[in-house]
């Protein structure tokens, strides 16, 4: 092969290389349309809340980075309170532009949640008018661990739990 062409296709090749790496280091997250995160956490926020299944396997599978808080949630479940939890309902969601999960320390995308736990058994009813958020991970919504650990926070009497 000619010296000139040698050079020209390397220098192609080192362009080409040097874009592909640009656009990857220069992409951010896309958001999810909010109908498919509407869904998505309506069901992470349904099966961590669904207290009388004392599995803590799936509960782990939807918090981000459950897997940290595993204890803190075996020990949380054996409570009286949360044997009566059966859900959640999430009554709306909004999701967050980068830097508003940015200022709540979470992850871009993020989504803040009101919703309600759901307390069939409990004469007071439903625990409602309750703030969380969500984060995108992997192809999936998660808890955000900032929700979870909060309200292991006022369950543990103001104590900080193991992982949070």
């Amino acid at each position: 092969m000619p010296r000139s062409l040698t050079g020209s296709i390397r220098y192609c090749i080192t362009l080409v290389a040097l874009c592909v790496l640009g656009a990857s280091c220069s992409s951010s997250p896309t958001q999810p349309s909010l109908a498919s995160s509407k869904a998505g956490i309506s069901h992470a926020y349904s099966v961590l809340f669904d207290l009388s299944n004392p599995a803590v396997t799936p509960k782990v599978a939807v918090v981000q980075d459950g897997s940290s808080i595993q204890g803190a949630m075996e020990k949380e479940l054996s409570s009286p309170l949360a044997k009566s939890a059966s859900g959640a309902k999430v009554d709306s969601i909004k999701l967050l532009d980068q830097s508003s999960c940015k200022s709540e320390i979470l992850s871009y995308p993020c989504a803040e949640v009101s919703y309600e736990i759901i307390l069939p058994s409990m004469s007071t009813g439903n625990l409602t008018g309750l703030k969380g958020f969500a984060i995108y991970s992997s192809g999936k919504w998660l808890v955000s661990k900032k929700t979870i650990c909060a309200l292991f926070y006022l369950a543990a009497n103001d104590t900080t739990l193991p992982g949070c």
